[in-house]
């Protein structure tokens, strides 16, 4: 049992760090996305990655799993640690989005102005107000897009 729980955590660490860099790898293409890559993973700042630094990108990401303590991961504590990767993501992929100005914050003012542009861009007549056939054409819109 004890062997079979190693395999599994080996296996889902390798595959986090995997998604990880095909990620990174995909978004940021080229000589200067390979730098940011080794930048991240290279914690020591000494310009290249060692076996305990690429053994710990996957490895510790799941250490914090082990919610009991115990030093063995389950099935159910490694779905909740990739269930909080995921949500952690998420959460940094939407204040991205709605952090207009950058600065890592997203304010009030900030989604207000976010909803005035999209407000402008539902009015097609831009007569101030939406309309029933302004609304009923954006839900025709959305059902077109989830098909």
């Amino acid at each position: 049992m004890f062997i079979k729980t190693i395999i599994i955590t080996l296996t889902s660490a390798l595959m986090i760090t995997g998604a990880a860099v095909a990620k990174d790898g995909d978004r940021k293409h080229g000589k200067r996305g390979l730098q940011q890559m080794i930048e991240k993973i290279d914690t020591d700042k000494s310009g290249s990655i060692s076996m305990e630094e690429f053994i710990n990108l996957g490895a510790g990401k799941m250490v914090s799993a082990d919610k009991d303590g115990d030093g063995i991961l389950t099935a159910d504590e490694i779905q909740a640690g990739m269930e909080a990767e995921r949500q952690r993501r998420r959460l940094e992929r939407m204040t991205r989005r709605l952090d207009i100005d950058g600065d890592g914050t997203v304010t009030v003012a900030e989604l207000k102005e976010m909803q005035a542009k999209r407000f402008a861009v539902l009015d097609v007549n831009s007569d101030g107000s939406l309309s029933e056939d302004e609304l009923k054409k954006i839900r025709k819109k959305k059902r077109g897009y989830r098909r």
